[in-house]
């Protein structure tokens, strides 16, 4: 629990640094699903990076052909494949 706070706290001391406030970086907890893009969306933010390439998914056209192979596979083979992956 207490590694949970200490991730948090960070969290919003880095997004304090990068000119975000308290309420963008509590919509950033809510709508980001993992806590490895918040932090790197921090670092890009702090960078002045382009919106685009902040929540542009890099995986979006892998994705995008993995999903009929998965989808023809039996549900314990592509949980497997999604794994792998």
């Amino acid at each position: 629990m207490a590694s949970y706070i200490l991730s948090g706290v960070i969290f919003g001391m880095m997004a304090l640094a990068a000119g975000l406030t308290t309420w963008d970086s509590v919509a950033m907890s809510l709508f980001v699903y993992t806590g490895a893009a918040q932090y790197s969306a921090i670092a890009m933010i702090a960078e002045n990076t382009g919106m685009w390439a902040i929540i542009s998914p890099p995986d979006a056209p892998t994705s995008t052909m993995a999903a009929p192979v998965i989808a023809s596979k039996p549900r314990a083979i592509s949980s497997g494949i999604m794994i792998a992956m």
